[in-house]
């Protein structure tokens, strides 16, 4: 899943600096307000 919402531009893939066997995944900044929206009520409770 991780890697089709990297293809789609939903999620970035960068290696950690501290450590480059790891990968860390996050939300691409520009879908973040999106995503935050879906789940931001989620969130707050």
């Amino acid at each position: 899943m991780a890697g089709e919402l990297s293809r789609e531009g939903v999620l970035e893939r960068r290696e950690d600096d501290a450590d480059r066997r790891r990968t860390i995944v996050s939300i691409a900044e520009r879908r973040r307000p999106a995503i935050n929206e879906w789940l931001g009520c989620g969130a707050m409770a």
